[in-house]
């Protein structure tokens, strides 16, 4: 099976990763990407951070 990361971010904007695992669509903006395209989420994910007011750092995920 193909790894997946998940991101979501919860109402404060703040950012909940967690790998592995399936997320359901009750999370606020959440996003389910595999790591092929992780360079374009790192792109959407910082310009949704800019918009909620939260820092503009998103980190580098490396994902095993």
């Amino acid at each position: 099976m193909e790894k997946f990361i998940a991101i979501a971010y919860n109402t404060t904007g703040l950012l909940v990763i967690q790998r592995n695992v399936y997320i359901q669509r009750t999370f606020f903006l959440a996003e389910i990407e595999s790591k092929s395209n992780q360079g374009i989420v790192n792109r959407i994910h910082s310009e949704r951070l800019q918009k909620l007011g939260g820092s503009q750092t998103l980190h580098s995920l490396n994902i095993m």
